[in-house]
């Protein structure tokens, strides 16, 4: 698995060296280093990955909208909770 993060200008170096490899993912980490010899080599998966994703969605980019929680989450029931206990408990204590 590649630990390096790519920029885009690489990666899309690595596309056109598995294209001119005809699909063949050792080709083309072999054309990817004779044509690019001081950059860090990627995997033999690293290209399939590539063309897997532009095939499937068109896109390099990963889709984050919709996934995951809402950056806020509004719970009005534990809300009024909270300050409940706030006021029952906190404030008497400091005399308020």
């Amino acid at each position: 698995m590649d630990r390096h993060e790519y920029m885009w200008n690489e990666i899309a170096d690595m596309h056109r060296a598995y294209g001119a490899a005809l699909g063949n993912a050792t080709e083309a980490r072999r054309i990817f280093h004779e044509r690019n010899p001081n950059r860090t080599l990627p995997s033999l998966q690293m290209s399939v990955n590539i063309d897997q994703r532009l095939c499937d969605s068109g896109s390099l980019s990963t889709n984050t909208r919709d996934t995951g929680l809402p950056r806020q989450l509004q719970m009005p029931q534990f809300e009024e909770e909270v300050l409940d206990v706030f006021e029952e408990t906190l404030l008497p204590a400091h005399g308020m």
